[in-house]
């Protein structure tokens, strides 16, 4: 279980625990990224998707599907050869 120590207002710390592992985003760098990209791998990798570690506000994710996509696989990604960047809604 991870732990965090929070400075408190008055200058003491708090432990705080939480279950599951905190990600950070990999594109804004924010604690709390609960999406993975679905794009294409790196050339050179073994795993299937790019599986970059996003949060909400920088996943790029196309309307009515359930795959979310980093910046970097967002213009290649073949879900949304049909749709024009600009419509693909954040979040």
């Amino acid at each position: 279980m991870p732990r965090d120590r929070v400075r408190m207002p008055g200058g003491g710390y708090a432990v705080v625990c939480a279950p599951g592992r905190r990600r950070r985003c990999s594109v804004c760098g924010n604690l709390g990224a609960s999406k993975l990209c679905d794009g294409p791998p790196p050339p050179g990798s073994r795993r299937k998707t790019c599986d970059a570690a996003l949060c909400v506000r920088c996943a790029k994710t196309a309307p009515g599907r359930d795959t979310d996509f980093c910046p970097r696989c967002a213009p290649t990604a073949p879900e949304l050869d049909q749709l024009p960047l600009d419509g693909i809604k954040e979040g």
